[in-house]
């Protein structure tokens, strides 16, 4: 029974290490034609855009976080949606501390974290700051909103 398998998982194995190795070769014969050459750049390019992207991402969660806590404004964008969360600061010692001896059954070998915060959430000991936190979630889909970014910018690449 175990013989046949090993035969079989014995046989994948040789035949994706002959195809991973086709691929190398297709991959290095085709980095010398034309087209291999474009495939290079659109790689760089998704990737120089994938960074772009990100570093817009968190610029621009972090100024509609400042945007809501100063305004206090929810709607700032059909595309974005705010929810406030609930957000404990606490020193964890102190926490663990307050714990064993006023609620030890929210100690084991540590803090049982989940626990505590929720039910400091609800009765909060006087070392817990609660704030309200805004959380930003962006649509998905944002093509409704996008604009070439100046008039000669068609949105192709090639």
């Amino acid at each position: 029974m175990f013989e046949n398998r090993i035969s079989e998982l014995a046989r994948k194995r040789a035949e994706l290490h002959a195809v991973e190795e086709s691929i190398k070769e297709a991959e290095a014969a085709l980095s010398e034609t034309e087209l291999g050459q474009i495939l290079a750049n659109l790689r760089k390019v998704k990737i120089d855009t994938a960074v772009a992207l990100s570093e817009i991402d968190v610029t621009f969660r972090k100024e509609a976080e400042k945007h809501v806590r100063e305004s206090g404004n929810l709607s700032i964008h059909p595309a974005v949606t705010v929810k406030m969360t609930t957000a404990l600061k606490y020193d964890t010692d102190e926490a663990i501390q307050w714990a064993r001896t006023t609620k030890p059954e929210l100690v084991d070998m540590k803090l049982r974290t989940r626990d505590f915060e929720k039910m400091a959430r609800q009765t909060p000991p006087a070392f817990v700051k609660i704030s309200k936190e805004p959380k930003i979630a962006i649509a998905s889909d944002l093509s409704q909103y996008a604009a070439p970014a100046n008039d000669n910018d068609t949105g192709t690449i090639l």
